[in-house]
């Protein structure tokens, strides 16, 4: 599947180094993982956190593709 400008999709905060701030973004590490900042990349993807969802077993984000940079 390739991503698109408002898809949202959610992953597990397994996929994330650190913890994300709902309203930040996150951004693809040089590791696959995602990774906390507190603004905007000025290029590349731009992915919001939009929310935190607490499960009985895990916790997962969704992410909002703001924009794809391409």
């Amino acid at each position: 599947y390739e991503l698109t400008e408002d898809d949202i999709f959610t992953v597990s905060e397994d996929a994330i180094t650190g913890t994300p701030t709902v309203g930040k973004y996150v951004t693809v590490g040089s590791n696959g993982l995602y990774t906390p900042a507190a603004s905007a990349p000025g290029t590349g993807i731009v992915l919001q956190v939009l929310a935190k969802v607490n499960y009985t077993n895990s916790v997962s984000y969704r992410i909002h593709v703001v924009k794809t940079g391409a």
